[in-house]
């Protein structure tokens, strides 16, 4: 499989609670000056954003909504046929006035985990597609010139499973105040 999209995966119902959840003022998000990698970097530039850490790499329920957003994950498992959640994590980046694509990646480099299934699940309406490469990430890996599979415009309600292999990015909003989502892996 390369990727798989999946509208309306939540009923509606189950869907507005994560979404009002997600974008209320009392939602605690994160800052992170890189949201694609953590390089340390701490220079002004557009790859900044916040993240709320549900489920930690060590496999470790932290955020006192993971309860809540537990039965989504549990539906995605069944929909990937994989057995363990490695991470699990809010994303959002903010309008931008120019159009910015965050740095490719892939959200594991430890090549035990490179057989994940990484999903996104799209929270809000909005512009800032993501960007699945053709290109796969393997530890002697050298990035020369990246090509493009596709590109995914976000939906709410949307999943999108693909191989966490695969290199990836996401772009920032220029139409909409932000880009709200969650990401997770599986094995």
């Amino acid at each position: 499989m390369s990727f798989k999209i999946i509208d309306n995966f939540l009923s509606k119902t189950y869907y507005n609670q994560i979404f009002d959840l997600m974008t209320s003022n009392n939602f605690p998000w994160f800052y992170n000056p890189n949201i694609s990698y953590d390089n340390g970097n701490q220079k002004l530039n557009y790859e900044y954003g916040f993240f709320h850490i549900f489920i930690n790499n060590k496999g470790q329920a932290i955020s006192p909504f993971c309860d809540f957003i537990k039965p989504l994950l549990y539906q995605i498992m069944d929909s990937t046929n994989t057995k363990k959640i490695i991470r699990t994590r809010g994303d959002m980046v903010t309008y931008k006035s120019k159009k910015i694509v965050h740095q490719a990646h892939v959200d594991f480099e430890n090549i035990d985990l490179l057989n994940n299934k990484s999903v996104v699940f799209y929270i809000n309406e909005t512009d800032g597609n993501t960007i699945l490469y053709n290109e796969k990430y393997s530890q002697d890996f050298k990035i020369k010139k990246l090509t493009i599979n596709t590109e995914i415009n976000p939906k709410p309600n949307r999943l999108l499973i693909f191989d966490g292999n695969i290199l990836h990015t996401g772009c920032s909003p220029m139409k909409y105040a932000n880009r709200i989502l969650i990401n997770a892996n599986f094995i």
